[in-house]
């Protein structure tokens, strides 16, 4: 479906403006907004590990269940459905011997070994390119209507307003849980925002 919902917003808002633009420039419009889109996504990701690192040397420095408790459930959605056994054996011999070295230095491991999880996500899918898409629909036809669930009117430039109003305070809220790269689409509409704009001080009559 999020493949899917992309390709649809790709065909409905690309199409307009491939048609101004010609395919040439829509082509590398999209690329640029993808490009972008991977590059600000890389810059998030990477401060997020630094986040979760910190918070897991300072566990690693001072253990105790109460923390780990707090860290499991901070981070349950990187655990894979694999490793549930795992962490759960973990867990419950933390909690039953609190004291005990082995059962500490265990909590540690598995702590790190969130965090090497969380490294090793792929970042994969074309959003953020549709998002520039989206943004550039939103700048060239501002006033166009646009259709919430086919039901609910609402125009270009509020909707691109408030979808990435969204998506920031997703992006911020930064839930383990939530396996959308907010950013990558921020990234593409920041990109393409940039682009159009060069491209609108060059010619001015060609996008207004």
């Amino acid at each position: 479906m999020h493949i899917f919902s992309n390709m649809f917003a790709l065909w409905m808002f690309g199409n307009m403006l491939e048609n101004i633009w010609g395919s040439k420039r829509f082509l590398i419009y999209y690329l640029v907004c993808g490009l972008g889109a991977a590059f600000i996504q890389t810059l998030a990701t990477g401060w997020e590990i630094a986040q979760m690192k910190s918070v897991i040397d300072q566990y690693a420095a001072h253990p105790s269940f109460i923390d780990f408790d707090a860290l499991i459930k901070k981070y349950s959605g990187l655990i894979q459905p694999g490793n549930y056994d795992y962490f759960n054996n973990i867990y419950s011999h933390f909690k039953m011997y609190e004291d005990d070295p082995g059962v500490i230095r265990q909590s540690i491991n598995a702590a790190y070994e969130l965090l090497k999880v969380k490294a090793d996500i792929p970042t994969v899918g074309a959003s953020g390119a549709v998002f520039g898409v989206l943004l550039a629909f939103g700048m060239l036809f501002p006033n166009s209507v646009i259709y919430l669930y086919f039901a609910i009117p609402i125009k270009a430039k509020y909707f691109v307003f408030f979808y990435g109003l969204f998506e920031l305070y997703s992006g911020f809220q930064n839930d383990p849980t939530d396996n959308v790269a907010h950013f990558a689409h921020l990234g593409g509409m920041l990109f393409g925002f940039i682009l159009i704009k060069m491209w609108n001080k060059r010619n001015r009559e060609r996008f207004y």
